[in-house]
């Protein structure tokens, strides 16, 4: 320690800093109150405003030919995934694909985009399995140049009523 107010301290990486004794005090007073629990900590104490969630906000309609496109990013559905489990996220990434399929398919649209993103392959895996549920349904991969290779096309195909 400095006499002048300067602390020397180590670092994770094992190098050292120097910091005000100030700063010092600052970081021990916030690293105690996280420790506390992060249930009565509120967006305006980190800084952020707090939005109001827009129920469709991962719903966006495409001016050209009234397709949708859903985009299934786990920050796109919720306000904080903080402390979910992969399964939890994934079940609603799935919930949401089945409703807003449901939807189109009610609304008589022929093609809606669900952009899933890259990864690891799991969602896209899972949208499959779940299509197969559908037989008047068909999956290809997304506009590789609009979306990149996170994004499947799914088109709708309909079946004249039988007049009796």
């Amino acid at each position: 320690m400095d006499k002048e107010g300067i602390a020397t301290v180590e670092n994770e990486d094992g190098f050292e800093e120097q910091h005000p004794f100030s700063e010092l005090l600052l970081r021990a007073t916030m690293a105690r109150e996280l420790s506390k629990g992060v249930d009565n900590v509120t967006l305006e104490d980190i800084g952020e405003s707090k939005l109001e969630k827009q129920v469709n906000r991962s719903l966006k309609t495409r001016k050209d030919m009234g397709v949708w496109e859903v985009d299934l990013h786990i920050q796109e559905l919720v306000d904080n995934s903080y402390g979910m489990e992969k399964y939890q996220l994934l079940q609603i990434q799935l919930d949401h694909f089945t409703v807003k399929l449901d939807e189109a398919i009610s609304v008589g649209m022929k093609k809606i985009i669900f952009i899933h993103g890259r990864g690891t392959g799991r969602l896209r895996k899972a949208l499959k399995e779940i299509l197969t549920r559908y037989p008047n349904c068909e999956s290809l991969d997304g506009d590789y140049n609009r979306y990149g290779v996170g994004a499947m096309e799914v088109r709708i195909k309909y079946r004249p009523q039988k007049s009796d």
